[in-house]
């Protein structure tokens, strides 16, 4: 039987549900047997993927630097003012951009922070090689198929019998989460309910294809245990709780759901598409980044008041292959840039900062007479929250040739 008609058969695609690298799932399940248990302690990872590489700059907005207003006469975020819509101050340099106030409110609040001139290493203006680098973890080697998220579950859980401790709310497979470790992508939880009376079809299929793997009963196993979590779950549905209908906010719905169903959810994927802003990119009002910022900022306020107290265990961080250039293009826009702006949302974080060693804007402080310069590490960031947050000791298999030297940029 070929994988085609196994998927046709049961009625379960990859864009429904997909155990990332089906072989390599069934030789990770079995670990499970080799290793001592780890204490669940109901901490989560929630990682946003922002593709298309977002604007940095006219997100937190360095107004106190004037070349930021010599290079972006168009699509400049003003000042904070008392009048009109303005930068929404944060420590008396940098400005949230006016449509993100309810990540403001995070901030005032010590539960969201920054941090600017992040980014990659690799100079790379590639949209493609660059997600690559920062999902697989590893900038510039582009042979690497595995990612950074799945490697950091080797340190934080075993395989065991439950399917939901390393997902993705995606319509394929990321590389974020492709590993040894068994990994689950689908869109939403209702999607797999319906795909669930199926079942017994699924088995039959993968029975055919694999009679040979002595490792077939373990992987029933653990699609059982999914089928079974799937079907209890209509009785954790978001309570009173509104989320706006962006892609964003019902990818964090579905995420939300898993962590207070109490599944053992450790690390969770999220993307959202967009943010390649070559024109008409916008200011204050409209253009693409507005709107675009308007729905991230409800989507994540609409996940932490879903939340609760439950948020206290909570990290969200967020990653963009690359930021935009300085000065602001012909057509409205901005261009393939280098260093980017990095946001964490949670419980744990030291909030209320603008983290990081900000380069400046100058002629000669520029990357490559036009980008913003990165001063710190994507990893050094990653590699801070995934000790800190989930306890991994080890970070050589998790980001290979890269040496963290401790920080406290996000978590104090």
């Amino acid at each position: 039987m070929n994988r085609r008609y196994f998927l046709k058969s049961t009625g379960i695609g990859a864009v429904s549900l997909s155990f990332v690298g089906m072989p390599k799932f069934f030789v990770g399940a079995l670990r499970a047997e080799e290793v001592n248990p780890r204490r669940d302690d109901g901490k989560t990872l929630v990682n946003i993927f922002m593709r298309g590489a977002v604007d940095g700059l006219n997100v937190v907005v360095p107004y106190g630097e004037e070349n930021y207003y010599n290079f972006r006469r168009g699509i400049a975020i003003p000042k904070p003012s008392a009048s009109g819509e303005s930068a929404l101050d944060l420590d008396g340099f940098f400005g949230l951009n006016p449509r993100m106030p309810n990540i403001r409110k995070l901030f005032k609040s010590k539960e969201a922070v920054f941090v600017h001139a992040s980014g990659s290493p690799n100079g790379t203006r590639s949209h493609f090689e660059a997600q690559a680098f920062m999902e697989s973890g590893t900038p510039g080697d582009p042979d690497t198929e595995s990612g950074w998220l799945n490697r950091t579950m080797d340190g934080v859980a075993e395989p065991g019998k439950n399917p939901f401790k390393l997902v993705a709310i995606t319509p394929e497979d990321p590389l974020s989460i492709r590993g040894n470790f068994p990994a689950l992508s689908f869109d939403s939880l209702r999607e797999l309910k319906l795909r669930a009376g199926n079942a017994r079809g699924f088995e039959s299929a993968l029975s055919e294809m694999y009679s040979t793997n002595a490792t077939l009963s373990h992987s029933m196993s653990l699609l059982d245990e999914a089928m079974r979590i799937v079907k209890r779950s209509r009785s954790h549905e978001s309570g009173d709780t509104a989320y706006p209908p962006y892609p964003l906010a019902m990818r964090l719905r579905e995420v939300a759901k898993l962590i207070k169903m109490n599944v053992g959810l450790k690390i969770a994927f999220v993307d959202v598409n967009g943010w390649d802003t070559h024109v008409n990119e916008g200011g204050t009002e409209g253009g693409v980044l507005p709107n675009l910022l308007k729905e991230f900022d409800e989507s994540i306020m609409a996940f932490r008041e879903d939340l609760g107290k439950k948020f206290e265990d909570v990290v969200v961080v967020t990653l963009s292959e690359f930021g935009r250039t300085v000065r602001e293009n012909g057509s409205g826009g901005t261009d393939h840039g280098h260093a980017n702006v990095m946001m964490a949302f949670g419980g744990e974080i030291k909030g209320g900062r603008v983290a990081g060693e900000w380069p400046g804007l100058g002629a000669s402080e520029l990357y490559q007479d036009r980008d913003l310069r990165v001063t710190t590490d994507f990893r050094t960031v990653l590699s801070e929250v995934i000790t800190k947050h989930l306890g991994v000791s080890d970070l050589s298999p998790v980001f290979p040739g890269f040496t963290y030297r401790g920080s406290s940029l996000v978590m104090g």
